[in-house]
């Protein structure tokens, strides 16, 4: 799992991460407005979500190698074109159109569907703990190495250069640590079988669940692609909170590991209530961003917080839709959490604009996190339906 949680932390890291640096005013930030370099990562997302049936499908059918090193490529060269864009369209039409299809085959989803067929359910804490630990080091490596570069080499050859570094991994990955992983037990099922649309949305669990991550969702990806500007444009060092930023995924491990073991000797709703709790109240902290003790605490509080959404999303789901349609039961989810999701970025951008400061933004975001504990509680309490059919399988 080690070098599978490697290549996510690359991916992550000069992806996910590096986007809360090439917004800023010192790189891409210069040249292209905050509109439309959020609108790019924001479409990117889109587009991952739009994916994630087909990619759960495939998974599910054909195994992750071959999607990872496929993705990974394309993520490479997309950034590589990131780097070469001139103008606004061309942008995004690469964060669009090669990034956000990459997302979808490199990032975490799919890996959780590989985990759900690989191991037994005993066995998936740890293996998630494992591959969101190492995924997690994203933040603690990448955040002050592209800072790094992009000050070196200048933001335009600096993405260029970083365009390689997941080509290289993903590549290596797929061809080693994946081949030959098996073939998924179908269980009889065919590629053609297919969910029950209708089924899920009977499932008030589903219904209440899939709305508290969109909501949860949106606000992390939200805060991860703008604080560093929202601390940059309240007069901090661009340089310190970047450390600060780094320092808060280094925080983020103990939760990365201990989330998936209390999901599995707590309800896992639960944990996720907390986690999303303090992942509000570090949100809460940027509203006003001109303290210091504000500016750290956000990376502290958030920094625990944030990273244990996604794998306490995998146990939760596992929980309840275990079985040869796992993935193609997580791509529906994935799909409304994305295309939702991914417009807080743009929103946070336009809004930004449009007020001249990050102070209203800020606290859209820390209420719309609120309202998803409040939907984690309700799925946590809502009733199993019968047997009959939450999902075709």
């Amino acid at each position: 799992m080690v070098p599978v949680g490697t290549n996510i932390s690359i991916a992550f890291g000069v992806v996910f991460y590096g986007f809360s640096i090439y917004i800023r005013q010192d790189a891409a930030g210069a040249e292209f407005s905050t509109t439309v370099l959020s609108a790019a990562f924001g479409g990117s997302m889109l587009v991952a979500g739009v994916l994630a049936i087909p990619v759960g499908r495939y998974v599910d059918t054909h195994g992750v190698a071959r999607l990872v090193g496929i993705g990974s490529v394309m993520a490479g060269l997309g950034l590589i074109g990131f780097g070469m864009a001139q103008q606004s369209w061309q942008v995004l039409a690469v964060w669009i159109l090669i990034i956000g299809p990459a997302a979808s085959a490199i990032f975490y989803e799919p890996i959780f569907t590989a985990i759900n067929q690989w191991f037994p359910i005993d066995g998936r804490p740890l293996a998630l703990a494992i591959v969101t630990v190492v995924g997690g080091s994203a933040g603690i490596i990448f955040i002050p190495i592209v800072q790094l570069v992009i000050s070196s080499l200048g933001w335009r050859t600096g993405v260029m250069t970083l365009g390689l570094l997941p080509i290289v991994s993903g590549l290596l990955v797929a061809s080693i640590s994946l081949r030959g992983t098996a073939t998924p037990d179908l269980g009889g099922l065919t590629a053609r079988s297919h969910i029950r649309i209708r089924h899920l949305l009977a499932d008030k669990r589903f219904v209440y669940f899939t709305a508290a991550m969109t909501l949860g969702f949106f606000g992390v990806q939200s805060i991860i692609s703008h604080r560093l500007a929202v601390y940059e444009a309240t007069g901090f060092n661009p340089a310190v909170t970047a450390g600060w930023a780094a320092a808060a995924s280094a925080i983020s491990l103990p939760g990365r590991w201990l989330a998936p073991m209390l999901a599995k000797r707590f309800r896992p709703t639960n944990v996720q209530m907390a986690a999303l709790f303090l992942t509000g109240l570090g949100v809460a902290l940027t509203i006003s961003g001109t303290s210091t003790w504000e500016m750290i605490g956000h990376f502290v509080i958030f920094g625990l917080a944030f990273a244990a959404f996604l794998p306490l999303r995998a146990m939760v789901m596992s929980e309840w839709y275990d079985g040869p349609q796992y993935g193609k039961v997580m791509g529906a989810q994935w799909t409304v959490v994305s295309l939702i999701a991914a417009t807080g970025p743009t929103i946070v951008g336009v809004l930004r604009d449009v007020t001249g400061s990050y102070r209203i933004p800020m606290i859209m975001v820390a209420t719309v996190v609120a309202v998803s504990v409040w939907l984690t509680f309700l799925s946590g309490r809502a009733e199993q339906p019968t047997a009959q059919g939450t999902v075709s399988v």
